[in-house]
């Protein structure tokens, strides 16, 4: 919580920012609807992401497994690897510009919307079209080259195509 306020704070101080993008990325990070479950909400996010890697073991001994049932569980996962190798890339730059902060914000709040659930089925919102908007405003800005060989985006932006698909064949 204490990242996200200090990345939203520089974001904020940028003078393009729509004022309207900032109202709902806070209005969506502070949504509590998370599971009730004690010991899910204690761990910490690569515990959680390691409960989801065993979970899908289990998952993989079954013959659901092989009828494609869990895709979405491998989705998650997958989009949740992404999502943490591209902050950490963010992180080990210097850059402070804004499309790098507004990435920022937009994978923490998918990060935060995945850890908030023990089982992966019960999210209901991912903002996977946002969070591809921000990607595709990333690859057409002039730090194409540093968001497609620093941060990785393009994998990034793969894992979230992948997903969309996902959801959508769920629904």
């Amino acid at each position: 919580m204490n990242e996200w306020n200090k990345i939203l704070t520089v974001y904020q101080n940028f003078i393009s920012v729509d004022e309207s993008e900032v109202l709902w990325l806070k209005e969506k990070f502070k949504e509590d609807n998370f599971d009730n479950n004690v010991s899910w909400i204690e761990l910490s996010d690569k515990e959680k992401q390691i409960k989801r890697i065993v979970r899908l073991k289990v998952i993989s001994r079954s013959i659901d497994y092989t009828l494609g049932f869990s895709n979405y569980e491998d989705g998650i996962i997958d989009l949740y690897e992404a999502i943490e190798k591209s902050l950490a890339n963010i992180d080990s730059m210097a850059h402070s510009d804004l499309r790098v902060c507004r990435l920022k914000l937009y994978l923490l709040l998918t990060k935060k919307k995945i850890n908030a659930y023990r089982n992966p089925k019960d999210i209901k919102e991912l903002f996977l079209l946002e969070l591809k908007n921000v990607i595709y405003d990333c690859l057409n800005s002039n730090l194409e080259d540093y968001f497609s060989q620093q941060v990785n985006i393009l994998y990034l932006e793969r894992k979230v195509y992948i997903m969309q698909r996902i959801m959508n064949e769920e629904r």
